[in-house]
């Protein structure tokens, strides 16, 4: 296992502690579960989940109904 240091403010510091407390956990695990968690390269199953929810839920056509052409970009 890897171990890095990273310079914080101190007022930082002192809300990152008292998250730590209030979770019951170290500084350490709630800081790597912070950086896991940012680092994802996939949604989260509770956001998977709400695939199709919305089954009113407008189509592209439609949102696009009534809308005016874009304009044209230059090329760089």
């Amino acid at each position: 296992m890897a171990r890095i240091t990273v310079y914080i403010e101190d007022d930082t510091a002192e809300k990152l502690q008292s998250l730590a407390n209030s979770s019951e956990v170290s500084v350490s695990s709630l800081v790597a579960g912070l950086i896991r968690n940012k680092l994802a390269c996939e949604w989260p199953a509770s956001v998977a989940r709400l695939a199709g929810a919305w089954p009113d839920f407008p189509g592209l056509d439609e949102i696009r109904q009534g809308q005016k052409k874009d304009a044209t970009r230059e090329l760089d």
